[in-house]
């Protein structure tokens, strides 16, 4: 009586651990769809969702194996060459969690070399800014500059 019990429990625990397992192969396996899916997206064009997706599973695993990769793909979508919605910003920010988050990435390197790329287009894009700023200036001078030479010229007719 007791072994039959034994073998009942031992069944019992058996059954319990399986069903454990399967629950943890179909949490993994749908980590992995959603990480793949990600990439899918991104290689559609559809770069926006597949920011989301890339951000949602950092989020939702950031222990998982593949939660750099998830990072990486995050930030490289957002300056993507054909995204045309790229946003140097957010995808420097990115790049910088990467580097603080993963320091043991195998994305580490590429990561180092866009944030450098990334931080000297955006200073480039702020020179860009200030010297139109400068350019407006100067051509509103150069039409009061314009107007008083004209003035100046009519006041010089009057006199003669």
């Amino acid at each position: 009586m007791k072994r039959a019990f034994s073998i009942y429990i031992s069944g019992i625990f058996l059954v319990i651990v399986i069903a454990g397992c399967g629950a943890y192969l179909r949490s993994a396996e749908h980590k992995n769809e959603q990480y793949l899916h990600s990439h899918a997206l991104f290689n559609e064009g559809r770069y926006a969702e597949a920011a989301a997706g890339f951000l949602n599973f950092v989020e939702q695993y950031p222990d998982d194996e593949l939660a750099d990769d998830a990072q990486y793909f995050l930030a490289y979508t957002l300056i993507y060459h054909a995204n045309k919605d790229k946003d140097y910003g957010k995808a420097l920010a990115q790049f910088k969690i990467l580097l603080v988050k993963y320091p043991k990435s195998y994305w580490i390197k590429d990561a180092k070399n866009w944030v450098s790329q990334i931080e000297e287009i955006l200073s480039l894009k702020n020179e860009v800014a200030g010297q139109k700023a400068e350019n407006e200036k100067l051509k509103k001078d150069i039409k009061n500059l314009m107007k008083t030479d004209i003035e100046m010229e009519k006041k010089r007719k009057k006199m003669k």
